[in-house]
């Protein structure tokens, strides 16, 4: 007898008889081969939808190298912060305002388990002497610590940044060398998994973001290229590509008067850092991610021909987000891919990252510092040929950032 639930409809005068019967045997005789096709894939491969979907999740335990967090408010606010760092007491940013960053650290957490992503590098970013709002990474250790295994220490953009940027490759002294070294083996005693972030040209997007450049080949980045090889600890670099000293695209200058007319060159002195200490690992953050309109697939390829110890941290922001971009980006406005830049990971497998560098706030509803980047820059290394994806995606960045 056919299954209760096939259809009882006969055509007009007929009789219900035999007509039901042959329609109910036909439909239920048809049913064989999609249950039979069904049986044989249970019996071949288990439970297949369910081990897809484990397979489908192991894919996706990628490691995000570089990440931000916006503090909150310390002293009167709704969260005091319940994670102080070691030692105690309230961290302080540069300015003397404490801030608390659990809130932030939870959410960037859960945002990490939405995505796939298991582990992320978290640090300061790039700043100047006396920065307003300025921070340093002992503000946030009490948040990432309270994530063990998730959350991961970046350093310098609060300590040695700071000193960088203050200091005329002229007037290094040996007392400026001697702190700037005690600082960074600090770092190193903290558990920092990665001297960041760090920054050779950095273009203010608004009046109150702060622009600086410092030459990739200045004494103290040369020094620390020595300490980052000494230590095997990678440098993350804020770059922008500038081949030769050239006038500030005009919608820079427009965005923001702390811009200056012109810049200098990056290029030259970025591969004299590189020459410096094939043992130190430079990354390049923000990489599919162009302000000047010389970040191309070309100049990429060079590079990473030329200079071994040269690695790439992917970033994707789409230019609704971000209307004064030159260009060069790794995927379109639909976050579709584009074939250059997959035949250039794939010519230089291991040498690539994901580092989305979004800023990730205290509240869900607080809104966003800066363009979105996390879910798009994660969504384009998604669609990389497999074997690429788990390269970029988490294998890299466990070699080159000593995760493994």
């Amino acid at each position: 007898m056919p299954p209760p639930g096939l259809s009882r409809r006969l055509p007009n005068g007929a009789s219900p008889s035999n007509v039901e019967c042959i329609d109910m045997n036909t439909a239920y005789w048809r049913l064989i081969p999609a249950a039979a096709l069904v049986f044989v894939i249970f019996l071949f491969t288990g439970h297949a939808p369910a081990r897809s979907e484990e397979r489908r999740l192991a894919e996706r335990d990628y490691i995000d190298v570089h990440m931000h967090l916006i503090g909150a408010p310390g002293r009167g606010d709704a969260r005091e912060s319940r994670r102080p760092p070691p030692g105690g007491g309230e961290p302080q940013g540069h300015g003397g305002t404490a801030k608390n960053y659990d809130g932030s650290a939870d959410n960037l957490v859960a945002v990490m388990d939405r995505l796939g992503i298991q582990k992320a590098i978290v640090m300061p970013p790039p700043q100047s002497p006396n920065q307003r709002g300025g921070y340093t990474y002992r503000d946030l250790l009490g948040a990432i610590r309270s994530h063990p295994g998730r959350l991961l220490l970046g350093a310098g953009g609060g300590e040695l940044s700071p000193i960088l940027v203050g200091t005329d490759s002229a007037d290094v002294t040996p007392a400026i060398r001697s702190e700037f070294e005690r600082k960074a083996r600090e770092i190193v005693r903290d558990g920092a998994r990665v001297f960041g972030e760090m920054a050779i040209l950095h273009f203010s997007f608004q009046q109150g973001h702060v622009f600086h450049q410092t030459p990739p080949d200045h004494p103290l980045y040369l020094l620390l290229a020595d300490i980052a090889a000494r230590h095997g600890i990678p440098i993350d670099l804020h770059w922008e590509a500038v081949p030769l000293d050239q006038s500030t695209p005009k919608a820079l200058i427009e965005r923001s008067s702390n811009n200056p007319l012109r810049i200098s060159a990056t290029i030259p002195g970025l591969e004299r850092l590189l020459a410096h200490n094939r043992g130190a690992k430079v990354v390049l953050v923000h990489v599919g991610w162009d302000n000047t309109g010389h970040q191309t697939v070309e100049l990429l390829r060079r590079l990473l021909a030329a200079h071994p110890n040269l690695f790439c941290g992917l970033k994707f922001v789409r230019q609704r987000y971000e209307p004064f971009g030159r260009g060069n980006k790794m995927a379109d406005e639909n976050l579709r891919i584009r074939s250059e830049w997959v035949r250039l990971i794939a010519d230089f497998p291991d040498r690539f990252v994901g580092g989305a560098d979004e800023f990730i706030t205290p509240g869900e509803n607080s809104g966003r510092r800066g363009p979105p980047s996390f879910e798009d820059t994660w969504s384009v290394i998604g669609q990389l040929p497999a074997d690429l994806r788990a390269k970029v995606g988490r294998e890299n960045a466990a070699r080159i950032y000593g995760l493994e």
